[in-house]
């Protein structure tokens, strides 16, 4: 597992190269009378770790280690849009157990009124 978490770092370094162009050091803005501090290349490198993380444990442990390394790898590198998908993947899985339970209400309602009319 460790190991996946570095190499998702590692990932993470690769989408700062990819995707900015190079390593965007952290640094202070002000915004809005606020001063917020913008991690950079460092962003990249954590969210890697925990998209390997995520990933490895949703299943990719039951690969070889190559195969884990892989995943961790790609994982790294597409970072918080692994995890974006990771998340609407839940919600969608969510209120689709909703929408079913709310199906099966309604039906319910509606042969009872059925049985009620006869």
């Amino acid at each position: 597992m460790l190991w996946s978490i570095v190499v998702g770092m590692l990932g993470g370094v690769a989408n700062s190269l990819l995707v900015e162009e190079g390593f965007v050091l952290p640094h202070l803005v002000r915004i809005e009378n606020r001063t917020v501090w913008k991690p950079g290349f460092l962003s990249n490198i954590l969210l890697g770790g925990i998209a390997a993380l995520a990933t490895y444990a949703l299943g990719a442990s039951e690969l070889k280690p190559l195969g884990q390394l892989g995943i961790a790898l790609i994982s790294g590198v597409g970072g918080g849009n692994i995890l974006v998908s990771l998340m609407q993947k839940q919600e969608t899985a969510l209120l689709k157990s909703r929408v079913d339970t709310l199906t099966q209400v309604v039906r319910g309602a509606s042969s009872e009124g059925d049985h009620a009319n006869s």
